[in-house]
């Protein structure tokens, strides 16, 4: 038996094209009489004509969307039984279950353009679609904020210890208010039909009640979520411009500026040092062993790269050293100001450490600050790109999925719809991209180039 359209069996509603010389005449509005209160609703019409030409487009980039994010959750599922410790960073298991939610929402708007099939779904087949196109993209905004929280707990806030045990449980918590917030909708808009000629689902809420309407959207949430990745995300650039500074300098001869030290307490080296240990669980991790055996990669794990301090006296840190490049070659009773410096040179780095004074494997400094002499140009740009890797991860959400929430819940001039549509289609791409940058990807494909090259054929 064919399925029928539930619209057939609603009220009869009226379309009312604007007839004003300056109207746009694609946007209209249906008059429905239901409950015995006229509701005016404003829409888009598409012509059959530019449905036909839009139509290959949008599938176009969805599919190319369903392609490359079922590749990123093959990647990262290959991942946990290659090199599990990579696959269990924070940053790589989330980018797996965001692979997962762009995965479904791809796949729903490339069937949503396929007329007959979807006109032909009943009413409980198009509040299933529905819900999943609105808990995809808020599962999605929840995962990304998980991130955003990981480098506000590990980097403004230093609770390393609290990151590690809240971040076990950020995808179901993720999860769990991503596909149940949106069950809400159901109850404020109990009729939800598919409407071909404005190729959306039509939902007719109660009159009077538009505010409660939004307060339970999922939309609120999103707006709530993207605004918290935009203020961290402001705070850790100003956090970690102090330390992108120093290293962007054309001298080889570094030392963190006059007063960082003794103000922050050590804050260009602890941002290096918890982000790798705590958001990457790079190769020093918290045990011995981990430091006997750096990896292949040594220092470029989930974020920016380890910087280990080299207290002082006073308990403070005058410098930082990145294992990226070679020990630091600092001449013994190098004078800089008006106190001298304690070398390391040819000798171990240090223990890494918070910048409390205890560090063993080195001297001492009897000044606030010491130069420390970096490797080449190469190098130093290599810890450039780490830092920014890390705040690539709103990049996606605050571009495709702001934009998107801001022109849906208002009426807009029609071409405001194609582009929100063309965002959707491209933002499992985009999140694919920002995947591909992530240092722990890195290290994966020169494990693998390792496994392959050593084996003999």
């Amino acid at each position: 038996m064919a399925a029928t359209n539930p619209a057939d069996s609603w009220p009869t509603s009226t379309i009312i094209v604007p007839e004003g010389p300056n109207d746009d005449k694609s946007l209209v509005y249906t008059v429905t009489d239901t409950e015995n209160q006229m509701i005016m609703i404003p829409h888009y019409t598409f012509s059959e004509t530019l449905l036909g030409n839009v139509t290959y487009f949008y599938q176009t980039l969805a599919m190319i969307s369903v392609i490359l994010s079922f590749l990123l959750m093959v990647i990262v599922i290959s991942m946990f039984f290659i090199r599990k410790e990579i696959a269990k960073r924070p940053s790589v298991r989330l980018s797996g279950w965001m692979g997962l939610t762009d995965f479904v929402l791809s796949f729903i708007l490339f069937m949503r353009f396929n007329y007959d099939f979807m006109s032909s779904r009943n009413e409980a087949s198009l509040k299933v679609l529905n819900w999943l196109m609105c808990a995809m993209p808020l599962t999605f905004v929840l995962l990304n904020s998980c991130i955003v929280f990981q480098l506000q707990l590990t980097v403004l806030m230093r609770k390393e210890r609290l990151a590690q045990i809240l971040s076990r449980g950020y995808e179901a918590f993720s999860f769990t208010f991503g596909l149940g917030l949106p069950l809400i909708t159901f109850k404020v808009f109990p009729n939800i039909v598919w409407d071909g000629q404005q190729v959306f689902f039509l939902t007719i809420p109660n009159s009077g009640t538009h505010v409660r309407d939004f307060l339970v959207s999922d939309y609120l949430w999103e707006f709530i979520a993207m605004a918290y990745c935009v203020v961290v995300t402001v705070m850790l650039l100003f956090k970690l411009y102090p330390v992108w500074s120093r290293i962007r300098s054309n001298h080889n001869d570094l030392a963190l500026p006059e007063g960082t030290s003794t103000d922050s307490g050590g804050t260009a080296t602890h941002i290096g040092t918890t982000i790798e240990k705590k958001f990457g669980g790079g190769p020093y991790g918290n045990s011995s062993a981990a430091l006997s055996n750096p990896g292949p990669y040594h220092g470029i794990n989930d974020s920016v790269t380890h910087f280990t301090s080299v207290p002082n006296s006073a308990g403070t840190v005058g410098g930082f050293y990145s294992p990226l490049i070679k020990k630091p070659e600092i001449s013994s009773n190098t004078n800089i100001g008006s106190g001298s410096v304690r070398g390391y040179h040819n000798q171990p780095p240090p223990t890494p450490g918070f910048g409390t004074g205890t560090g063993t494997g080195g001297g001492n400094t009897t000044n606030d600050s010491h130069l420390i002499t970096y490797g080449s140009a190469k190098q130093r740009n290599q810890i450039r790109k780490t830092i920014l890797r890390i705040m690539l991860y709103p990049i996606v959400l605050i571009v495709f999925r702001l934009p998107y929430d801001i022109f849906i819940t208002a009426p807009l001039p029609y071409y405001f719809y194609h582009a929100i549509y063309v965002l959707c289609g491209i933002q499992g791409i985009f999140n694919f991209v920002v995947f591909l940058l992530n240092p722990g990807l890195d290290e994966f494909w020169a494990l693998l180039r390792s496994k392959f090259s050593n084996r003999s054929f």
